[in-house]
């Protein structure tokens, strides 16, 4: 069983360490993802199966996960 009281348990505060990490996923997201989500939704619209990805769902997908692989180098490119 976990220990510590209930108060400790349900601490969902971001450690210090964390907390640069958690701004840069912040920014993207208000830069990147909020800017692309009606687009996202419009291109669903109609279809049979909401689970389903159309191409151009995925597409736009694609560009967000490269644009966050992007963030995640180091200046000079990828360090090898």
């Amino acid at each position: 069983m976990s220990e510590g009281t209930p108060l400790e348990l349900n601490n969902l505060d971001i450690p210090e360490k964390a907390r640069p990490l958690s701004a840069v996923v912040i920014n993207h997201i208000r830069e990147n993802v909020d800017l692309m989500s009606d687009e996202f939704q419009r291109l669903c619209e109609g279809r049979a199966d909401r689970w389903s990805g159309a191409p151009d769902q995925l597409g736009l997908l694609a560009g967000e996960i490269r644009s966050a692989f992007a963030m995640t180098e180091p200046a000079g490119g990828v360090a090898g």
